[in-house]
């Protein structure tokens, strides 16, 4: 895996890898310029580039202020550690980082 950050799954055969989530994880859906957003993603104002809006605001440590005036959400460029947007994992599906059934209170 390209992420730094991954932990190997504890259930036998899934190869996906996981890792707990921050204030810096991506905004599930974001709008920017008129255009809606899922996760990570490519605007057409900055090409051949992936960021997102981060949940935690300033409480992210990677966030830059938007250079829009009057935008108070807080961005980051993405990274190969985001989380999938849309993920299946013991039979249910999730979006972003979410909470499940055999973890709970805690979001990865």
């Amino acid at each position: 895996s390209n992420c730094n950050q991954y932990l190997n799954s504890t259930h036998d055969g899934e190869p996906r890898k996981w890792r707990e989530c921050s204030a810096c994880n991506c905004q599930t859906e974001w709008n920017y310029l008129g255009d809606s957003y899922e996760g990570c993603a490519e605007t057409s104002d900055w090409p051949g580039n992936s960021w997102c809006y981060v949940q935690g605001g300033s409480n992210c440590n990677q966030y830059l202020n938007s250079t829009h005036d009057g935008e108070p959400r807080k961005w980051r460029e993405c990274s190969a550690c985001n989380c999938q947007t849309e993920w299946d994992y013991l039979g249910d599906s999730y979006e972003g980082c979410a909470e499940t059934s055999d973890w709970p209170g805690n979001s990865w």
